[in-house]
């Protein structure tokens, strides 16, 4: 498959953030409420409401879907990059059927 440049260069910048964009997720989610299981994907705890609070109003939910979508609306196709509905893990490969 032959990708265009400007799809290269999104698939690069994607892979090259994609494990700080997930830590910081990760913390974002952690910190959201209040539990021992350190665990994003199972953590289920009281609301850290100021946390929260503070999200809401600086719109963060917002700039994070903004910054998770650009690659997609840049042209890359979620199966370039291994993305699958029941999988939580993403490989930053291009397809190459």
């Amino acid at each position: 498959m032959h990708l265009s440049a400007s799809v290269e260069k999104v698939l690069k910048t994607t892979a090259n953030c994609y494990e700080n964009v997930k830590k910081t997720l990760e913390r974002l989610v952690l910190n959201a409420t209040f539990d021992e299981d350190t665990n994003p994907m199972s953590r289920d705890g009281p609301p850290n409401r100021l946390l929260q609070k503070l999200l809401r109003e600086l719109q963060a939910i917002e700039t994070i879907m903004r910054m998770i979508q650009l690659p997609f609306d840049k042209g890359v196709d979620p199966s370039w990059m291994g993305l699958s509905p029941t999988h939580s893990t993403i490989c930053l490969q291009p397809d190459s059927s």
